[in-house]
């Protein structure tokens, strides 16, 4: 039988909080209320839905398959309830203003070029820059803070639009004490039992790619890392190697990393990105001058990191 139930932002926070801390208790100290009121809450949402969300017992709470259902579509309900406030407050501004997010290493000199750009031609659009931290530049265009987003591939986040800006080779990143440190060339075979740092939150998918495998659990585990400057001090450190783009050799040059080419393994690909629904002709306009200025600058990565 079809269940019509109107769901409220308030119980799907909620509700969001208990899925992730996978706790009660830690759920409530992050919301900042009280544990029995947290616990009628979901027990009356369970009853609106008609369903069991959540399976509990007295060491931990685990998703039902319904409770993972939710905690998707209740993440996308909410990214789009504040993206809807904050695309509407920006298109109430007196100035068209276009909000760009990135990454350090992730298109910083591109974007630099396209803002001088603007500039020169008497453009009237405002345009802000967000430097995100790793991984956040997806979800900022889901939840409205970014209109368009620099990122490197794959793209694995549903409901974004992306064009290529350019491809470069990626190399392995060695402590300089690694026994293959000194050589030209090396394939994914030769650092077979190397350790790959971990990323939290990756999809299967993107973290084969960055571990260049065919599947995340083909590479021994490293250490989790959560930043560029944590993966190359855990790679001085000697606790793994990294694949990253070739333009990280200059970027991010440590005397106690080295940087190997390497041959067999997926290339790395920036991306200017958008919300696949958007109809905005800024975001169109800043797409193709985003392709036409690299493509002018093809062949020199360095360029555009």
């Amino acid at each position: 039988m079809p269940v019509e139930a109107d769901l409220e932002p308030a119980e799907l926070r909620r509700f969001i909080a208990v899925a992730e801390e996978r706790s009660f208790r830690r759920a409530a100290e992050r919301l900042g209320i009280a544990q029995p009121p947290l616990s009628r809450c979901i027990a009356q949402l369970e009853d609106k839905l008609r369903t069991r969300l959540l399976n509990r017992t007295t060491r931990q709470v685990s998703l039902t398959p319904a409770g993972v259902v939710l905690l998707e579509q209740a993440r996308q309900v909410l990214d789009a309830t504040a993206a809807a406030a904050r695309r509407t407050a920006r298109a109430g501004l007196p100035r068209a203003h276009l909000v760009v997010a990135l990454k350090p290493g992730n298109g910083g000199r591109l974007l630099r070029r396209l803002v001088e750009h603007h500039k020169r031609s008497g453009s009237q659009v405002r345009i802000e820059v967000l430097v995100s931290g790793w991984g956040e530049q997806a979800a900022m265009l889901a939840d409205g803070r970014a209109d368009v987003a620099f990122l490197r591939g794959p793209i694995t986040t549903p409901g974004i639009d992306a064009e290529p800006l350019f491809i470069e080779p990626r190399c392995v990143a060695l402590a300089a004490t690694h026994p293959l440190a000194g050589r030209r060339v090396l394939r994914r075979e030769d650092l077979a039992r190397d350790p790959v740092p971990v990323w939290p939150a990756a999809s299967a998918e993107l973290a084969a790619y960055r571990a260049a495998v065919d599947r995340s659990d083909d590479a021994p585990r490293g250490p989790v890392v959560h930043d560029a400057s944590q993966l190359l001090e855990a790679v001085a450190l000697g606790q793994g190697v990294a694949f990253v783009p070739a333009s990280s050799a200059t970027l991010y040059a440590r005397h106690d990393v080295k940087y190997v080419r390497m041959a067999g393994i997926a290339a790395s690909t920036l991306y200017v990105a958008w919300p696949d629904r958007c109809r905005s002709k800024e975001v169109a306009r800043f797409v193709r001058l985003a392709v036409e200025v690299a493509s002018s600058l093809e062949g020199n990565a360095e360029e555009l990191a």
